[in-house]
């Protein structure tokens, strides 16, 4: 038996745990996300060769288990604002916000 195992890594995309939330708007401005942000996922594709030379593919994935998606997954909904792209001031702000907000509220 012979078997190739290809793997993705992809972040948001088309796999946001929640839905994403892709831009915010406030007092300070705008801030976006952009495709590194969000909950990362890997997908496989297994492709396998019996003994009688014949392959099959099949297909899995998982999100990655890091400590912003337990504390999305404990709260049912996203909790980080976008804080990559945007006017300077909302992206501060946003930091800030899911500093306060994810680190030192309960």
């Amino acid at each position: 038996m012979h078997v190739l195992i290809l793997v993705k890594n992809s972040n948001t995309g088309s796999n946001p745990l929640f839905g994403a939330l892709h831009s915010t708007a406030s007092i300070f401005g705008q801030s976006r996300e952009i495709w590194v942000e969000g909950e990362g996922m890997l997908h496989a594709l297994y492709f396998t060769r019996n003994s009688s030379g014949s392959w099959s593919v099949s297909y899995a994935n998982r999100y990655v288990q890091s400590e912003t998606l337990r504390l999305e997954r404990a709260r049912q909904k996203p909790c980080f604002l976008p804080a990559i792209e945007g006017d300077s001031a909302a992206i501060i702000a946003a930091y800030i916000f899911n500093f306060v907000s994810n680190t030192l509220l309960p």
